[in-house]
């Protein structure tokens, strides 16, 4: 088969993609990406062709801009016209049996529908979220870009997505709110989709103290959410506790901004899957991607929400009882206190190893979407 995958670079979406294209061409199929230049060794390490965009609107991920200004872009890449003019340029005198794109870049999607090609809908969060919200603020949006690309009206996002070959959902179902009959048909949950390997760049594991004390592992977004103050406030109260503490903050933090402590280690990146296995408890911002790996490893949480989808899921998160949360506003004090609740909480802990033993019967998330997407391709390959 011969798959194009159409991303953009915005931290939380770009794993199960990278994850999903590895699988499948680990399965002998051509795998190309269609995205911006940051990804190309990304990509290129997986064994995808890459193909850099030359229309569609720039995102820089860790640019430190009002969230006013964020929210512009996004609306410029997500419903603009580069992503459409980009993707017909590489459909013009190439076959793809399948075509997947994430579903923040609509006008892409739209030109896909629109050039009768294959194509699935990839949701790297919940859409529970997404559906009702994008209903409320982006549908009119989308069907004036349906009506210039010739294409009838849509009543709703389900609708939208139900004109695909198929919905690849990177998250478990028991995760999403959303009542079955809201969803269309072709929806498939596959699971948490992680990254491959771990990231390239990634700093050596410190090792694990030898007195017993609890671990806790912080990680706040990759991209610029303004999280400094919030991720600070943790590593004070972490300073506060008997326990030892771990934050890999990412790109988009000014290291010299935070705060040093005796029983603190900030790294810029670790590898989560060599760390959680040995942590009692997580703080996150609530990002799906980070979540659902300490969730896979049973780890607790206590979740900070900066915006975007975050506090959906940290509100799932205490729905099921898999942890806190706290507003970002939230002093020292209160955080510590907190995590001081939350390591003594037999019940949420087992909670969050039961939830981890579902994740592990449900399988590999990129073996599983791998497995959907030639799915949906071999009947038309067939044909």
């Amino acid at each position: 088969m011969n798959i194009l995958l159409v991303t953009w670079d915005s931290g939380g979406n770009v794993p199960p993609f990278l994850s999903l294209g590895s699988e499948l061409h680990l399965r002998g199929h051509s795998v190309s990406c269609l995205g911006p230049e940051s990804l190309r060794q990304s990509f290129m390490h997986i064994g995808a062709r890459f193909i850099p965009l030359k229309q569609a609107e720039f995102f820089d991920p860790l640019a430190r801009l009002p969230i006013e200004e964020m929210e512009l872009i996004f609306s410029k890449v997500s419903f603009g016209l580069g992503f459409a003019k980009d993707l017909q340029s590489v459909c013009d005198g190439e076959k793809w049996d399948l075509i997947l794109i994430d579903f923040c870049l609509a006008s892409a999607i739209i030109a896909a529908e629109s050039m009768r090609v294959p194509f699935g809908v990839v949701s790297h969060t919940i859409p529970g979220l997404i559906l009702p919200f994008w209903d409320a603020n982006n549908l009119s949006t989308i069907n004036a870009l349906r009506r210039e690309f010739g294409l009838d009206q849509t009543p709703s996002m389900a609708d939208f997505w139900a004109r695909s070959s198929g919905v690849l959902v990177n998250t478990i179902r028991d995760l999403d709110s959303i009542e079955q009959r809201s969803l269309p048909d072709n929806v498939r949950y596959v699971g948490p989709i992680f990254e491959p390997n771990d990231r390239i760049g990634s700093e050596s594991v410190p090792e694990q103290p030898s007195d017993g004390k609890p671990e806790v592992l912080v990680s706040f977004s990759t991209t610029f959410m303004d999280q400094e103050g919030p991720l600070s406030s943790v590593i004070k109260a972490i300073s506060t506790l008997d326990v030892h503490g771990l934050v890999s903050c990412g790109p988009a933090v000014d290291l010299h901004a935070l705060p040093k402590t005796h029983n603190v280690a900030i790294k810029r990146w670790l590898p989560h899957s060599q760390l959680l296995q040995r942590m009692s408890l997580a703080v996150l911002h609530g990002g799906h991607c980070s979540v659902t790996k300490a969730l896979s490893f049973g780890v607790p949480i206590l979740s900070i929400p900066l915006g975007r989808d975050q506090m959906y899921i940290s509100n799932r998160i205490v729905d099921m009882g898999l942890g806190l949360t706290l507003p970002k506003e939230s002093d020292h004090n209160t955080i510590a206190s907190t995590i001081s609740d939350l390591l003594q909480n037999a019940e949420i802990r087992e909670n969050a190893r039961r939830f981890s033993e579902a994740l592990q019967k449900l399988g590999p998330g990129a073996k599983n979407g791998a497995d959907f997407v030639e799915s949906i391709v071999m009947p038309h390959s067939a044909q």
